[in-house]
């Protein structure tokens, strides 16, 4: 706990952390994107 409160401070740290977590959620809206897509086009 100490040690990622202590990293949290570094700017380098929190940039990574900040990039992945938009590339996560990107990758959570395309596939939800992508499935609502199919699901649309076999009704």
């Amino acid at each position: 706990m100490r040690q990622l409160e202590a990293g949290s401070d570094d700017p380098a740290f929190f940039l990574i952390a900040s990039l992945s977590a938009m590339l996560y959620l990107l990758i959570a809206v395309t596939w939800v994107a992508v499935l609502f897509g199919i699901a649309k086009s076999e009704k």
